[in-house]
């Protein structure tokens, strides 16, 4: 079932609709399965955590609909896939964004987690003067909140909204 899985994922990740209609996208055209040591993932996001961006109110009243935000989970969720595919056994996979919203943050890595069980959430490196523990929610245990660093414009430490995860992927040995 982890071998469908993995082929699935490899078709899939192969290429993403693009938006608006555009013709997909190749993310991974020309590089074989396993050719990183380390990923940085900072996909395209909703840019919540922008100082001129943090009040949705004020967005969904300039006519931003909240499909768009809903879209860029989805867009993100094809470049995790390919990234996965991509890192090798015993590589890390930093993911990264400047958005407050949850589905972007927290729920991306529950949808990395329960659809790849390769991969192993661990904790980020981040100084912990700064920021705080990712929200228990959208699939996300406590523990597994505790393990990521969310950064809240709101904050004392004057910084941008955006999140940080780190994840290992597991060793074939470790897959037995």
């Amino acid at each position: 079932q982890q071998q469908q899985q993995q082929q699935q994922d490899e078709e899939e990740a192969g290429s993403v609709s693009g938006s608006g209609g555009s013709p997909p996208v190749k993310l991974s055209k020309g590089l074989p399965p396993a050719s990183f040591d380390r990923i940085l993932l900072d996909p395209p996001c909703s840019g919540l955590g922008q100082r001129p961006r943090i009040h949705l109110e004020a967005e969904l009243s300039k006519g931003a609909p909240l499909a768009a935000l809903h879209a860029a989970s989805s867009y993100q969720r094809a470049l995790i896939r390919t990234a996965v595919i991509l890192l090798k056994p015993g590589g890390v996979m930093t993911y990264s964004t400047c958005t407050v919203n949850p589905e972007e943050n927290e729920g991306n890595v529950a949808f990395l987690l329960q659809n790849h069980p390769e991969m192993v959430l661990t904790p980020c490196p981040v100084a912990s003067s700064l920021g705080g523990p990712g929200l228990a929610c959208c699939g996300l245990s406590e523990e597994q909140a505790a393990m990521v660093q969310r950064f809240n414009p709101s904050d004392p430490g004057d910084t941008i909204g955006f999140f940080v995860a780190r994840f290992r992927k597991k060793e074939a040995e470790e897959m037995l």
